[in-house]
């Protein structure tokens, strides 16, 4: 790191996860990106740690709101988060005494997938800022689900873990669940190209601060909005009602008051835990998701969770393996795709670490315990 600027970091990773992941390339990348920053306390870095090109994964930490801001170290996939839905579907209509459907479950996976692509005749309000072509981008792009590791999964409830929390969320067993893994699309990727050029010639802190602050805000709301879209239209093509359990974002940066003082909170693949809401702790496609409470010590993360389990492999790496494999079907034998298994390769499950070991950590280090653990059925991605 730079000599004027020496960070404390904090891993809240077990032994076991430390020795899964090679540290060094992530924080080679974070003291690049904030040599001349100064942060408030620690980074701490959550167990789900993968190094990436803009911060590593699973980052958390704060700082002054008179710093100067790096749009690189959220990225371009701003206010990429989670929409966790109950339908007002019986269980029963795809899964029963532990047999599926497949009729019925395809049916309703073709449908969700039908309603994800770009449509010309929406309509998004006004995005306020100077960046050509972001309101065509917002108007575009709005309601669907975007490249990468975005996805929806479709879940049922295989165990209460803590029945008494669970009634407490309203929460049904015999329903079935909706996650949404989608973010800001197009419009964020303009937000961050705008501002990342701006970034390295801009000279006046303040200024550079406050109108990133707010185009990022922009994208973060659209991200909101576009899940939120999405899951108008999942009820609307399944005919059924749904109630929205959460919609936390893991890619962003917000205000907040800590020990009382006010500080921006910076969050990259870190789920921020909201007042009397649940958070949920997906791993690979077709492995258990688990519900989780925060515990007495979730304020050490600066009340942030791991988004996922984080990579094992990366993407270059993965499809090395498995592009001529014969045997790739076997990695989703357990799953209904919407697309060939050719076309998920970057999304194996062995490419994951497991979600116990994630699991193991939070309970360990007293960040949250489990509520209840979710089987999923179907994974839809866009692969077009």
């Amino acid at each position: 790191m730079n000599s004027n600027t020496e960070h404390q970091l904090k891993f809240f990773l077990t032994e076991k996860l430390m020795r899964s992941v090679n540290i060094e390339p992530g924080l080679q990348t974070l003291r690049k990106l904030m040599q001349d920053t100064k942060v408030n306390g620690y980074i701490a870095f959550l167990p789900d740690y993968t190094p990436a090109n803009s911060l590593p994964v699973g980052t958390s930490f704060l700082l002054d709101p008179s710093q100067k801001l790096n749009p690189s170290w959220i990225g371009m996939d701003i206010g990429c988060g989670y929409n966790f839905l109950e339908l007002d579907l019986d269980l029963k209509k795809v899964y029963k005494k532990g047999k599926i459907n497949q009729n019925r479950l395809q049916k309703m996976v073709d449908a969700i997938d039908s309603v994800l692509k770009p449509r010309s005749n929406l309509s998004y309000e006004k995005v306020p800022l100077p960046i050509d072509g972001i309101q065509i981008s917002a108007d575009r792009y709005l309601g669907t689900l975007g490249q990468g590791n975005h996805f929806i999964d479709i879940f049922y409830i295989d165990e209460i873990i803590d029945q008494k929390v669970f009634k407490s969320f309203k929460l049904q067993e015999n329903r079935v669940y909706v996650l949404i893994h989608s973010g800001s699309r197009e419009l964020g990727f303009k937000v961050h190209q705008y501002f990342a050029e701006l970034f390295s010639a801009h000279k006046d802190f303040s200024d550079f601060n406050a109108a990133y602050l707010e185009g990022l805000q922009t994208a973060i709301e659209y991200a909101r909005a576009n899940r939120r879209k999405i899951a108008e239209n999942i009820a609307k093509v399944l005919d059924c009602g749904i109630k929205e359990i959460f919609d936390q974002d893991h890619n962003a940066i917000d205000s907040c008051l800590y020990q009382n003082t006010r500080q921006l909170r910076i969050r990259k693949g870190a789920t921020l835990m909201q007042h009397n809401k649940p958070a949920l702790i997906p791993a690979n496609c077709s492995s258990p998701a688990y519900l989780v409470k925060p515990d007495v010590n979730i304020a050490d993360t600066y009340y942030t969770l791991p988004h996922g389990t984080g990579r094992k492999y990366t993407r270059a790496q993965l499809f090395a393996k498995f592009a001529r494999s014969k045997k790739l079907s076997e990695q989703f034998k357990n799953i209904m795709l919407n697309v060939s298994p050719k076309k998920m390769i970057e999304e194996v499950p062995t490419g994951y670490k497991p979600i116990s070991d994630i699991i193991k950590a939070i309970i360990d280090y007293k960040l949250a315990t489990p509520i209840a653990k979710l089987i999923p059925l179907a994974v839809i991605v866009d692969r077009d």
